[in-house]
């Protein structure tokens, strides 16, 4: 992805709720992404760079082969372009040579995808402006209502008066408790992550995992590390602690990244309720919220 470009990853087969309550809604979401692709980038004009990739999952101790053991069973039963393949060091070390020599053995999984999600909105946006829809932009103070009902929006600069509305507001959520009267339980979770250029100026040509992170191989010679998870309240400031730790596991993957160059280090809120369940559905004691 291009320099301040955000990347974004569609596993639809493992994860919080995966195997459980969200496992058939993340297939089928899965599905409909792939599925409107071509027409959505031909709509908007915008290619927002969706492809299919491969990951090497790097095991260095015997007792983290059972996950990957577990993931070997999930994907070789997938179906759908899903598919997994052992790898002993010996070809793990043909794939990627810089790959620390102490692995014991990895797991290449194929079938996952990214895009660029700062692309992917923008494509949306476009495509759904050329259908109709009417984009503002603004800060939400709050909303009116007229008895059970969400009258309209209320920015700082004026409202919208809506029929119904959604509240998507990630991890700022907890804002809307005061304006429904509705428990949200929403929080933030700190994520960090660097985007490095080896000093070969090759990066890896997919994604590897292993020592507590993973490098992301992306445009412009690049590799992201990913990601720390942290409960720090709203700090969104990139921290020399989290640089540190994602170096480290880097380094201990893939030596030559001990060397690489820092282009840009990152900091994000996700938003996360207490089970990491989503919050779906109507406002209890609301009509059209």
């Amino acid at each position: 992805m291009a320099s301040g470009f955000s990347a974004g990853g569609l596993n639809p087969l493992q994860g919080v709720g995966i195997p459980g309550p969200l496992a058939l809604m993340a297939i089928e979401s899965f599905k409909l992404h792939q599925a409107m692709w071509a027409e959505l980038i031909e709509d908007s004009g915008v290619d927002f760079q969706p492809k299919v990739i491969s990951v090497v999952r790097v095991a260095f101790k015997e007792r983290e082969l059972d996950d990957l053991t577990d993931t070997h069973r999930i994907f070789e039963s997938a179906g759908n372009g899903f598919k997994a393949r052992w790898l002993d060091s010996r070809q793990l070390r043909e794939m990627e040579p810089r790959i620390a020599s102490d692995s014991v053995r990895a797991l290449e999984i194929h079938g996952n995808a990214v895009l660029s999600s700062y692309r992917y909105t923008l494509a949306l946006a476009q495509a759904a402006e050329k259908l109709g829809a009417v984009i503002m932009s603004g800060e939400v103070m709050g909303i009116k209502r007229a008895g059970d009902r969400v009258s309209s929006v209320v920015l700082r600069n004026g409202e919208i008066v809506c029929d119904s509305v959604v509240f998507a507001t990630g991890p700022w959520s907890g804002m809307v408790e005061g304006w429904l009267g509705v428990r949200v339980p929403v929080e933030p979770l700190k994520g960090e992550m660097l985007r490095m250029r080896p000093t070969d100026g090759r990066p890896p040509d997919r994604d590897f995992e292993g020592a507590g992170v993973s490098l992301y191989h992306r445009e412009e010679g690049q590799v992201w590390i990913g990601a720390t998870e942290e409960r720090k309240g709203f700090d969104s400031e990139p921290s020399t602690s989290a640089r540190d730790k994602l170096i480290a596991g880097a380094a201990r993957l893939m030596p030559a990244m001990a060397d690489a160059e820092l282009v840009l280090h990152t900091a994000c809120l996700r938003p996360v309720t207490p089970d990491l369940l989503p919050i779906i559905g109507p406002a209890p004691g609301w009509d059209n919220a």
